[in-house]
């Protein structure tokens, strides 16, 4: 018992000072993703390990919009901003009592198969509890994926020094409009906080 009261005091610390000390701005988008869920599930029976699901898609989207915007990967000091050459993302995983962060490094250099294998066992090595210090360091943007957990959206806050951090929530069949008649879609919505 004294280790959970640690570790929900030491995820609580921080959160209470992320959300204290540093300004943030949140935006929430609905993704049509049914093109995507449609590729995911023609790929499930050819490829067996690594499991190829949202996230890594969901990177190298993130990877598209720090090309666009390069002052989403940067660190945020008192003094200001520094922009990070690399993109290294953080994926949140719940090991028991405990929120760990294991980082994908060089994700630009690596494909959807490489990102999806790393993280799997990235992943795989936290719940173990078999990560290395430098597993959990370097983290440039952190993603958190809810959809595991049936969120349908969620604003999470930030990891300073990081200056975003991006939640997926849970993919679900939506009515649209489309052609001037009404389809169903699958949609997730997609919060960034900056």
């Amino acid at each position: 018992k004294v280790r959970f009261v640690d570790w929900r005091k030491v995820i609580a610390d921080r959160m209470t000072a992320s959300a204290r000390e540093v300004p943030q701005g949140k935006t929430l988008v609905e993704v049509d993703v049914t093109d995507l869920a449609d590729l995911i599930s023609s790929v499930k029976d050819r490829v067996e390990n690594p499991k190829i699901t949202y996230l890594p898609f969901l990177m190298k989207a993130i990877q598209a919009g720090v090309e666009v915007t390069p002052e989403v990967n940067a660190y945020c000091y008192e003094d200001g901003f520094v922009l990070q050459q690399e993109l290294n993302i953080g994926v949140a995983v719940e090991v028991g009592e405990k929120l760990v962060v294991p980082v994908v490094k060089r994700v630009k250099e690596k494909s959807i198969l490489q990102l999806a294998e790393e993280t799997q066992a990235l992943a795989r090595r936290a719940r173990e509890e078999k990560l290395k210090p430098d597993d959990v360091q370097g983290g440039t943007i952190t993603v958190t994926n809810l959809g595991p957990f049936d969120v349908y959206a969620a604003m999470p806050l930030l990891l300073p020094p990081q200056a975003t951090i991006v939640a997926l929530g849970i993919v679900r069949d939506q009515p649209s409009i489309s052609g001037g008649s009404i389809e169903m879609r699958k949609k997730v919505m997609v919060t960034g906080v900056f």
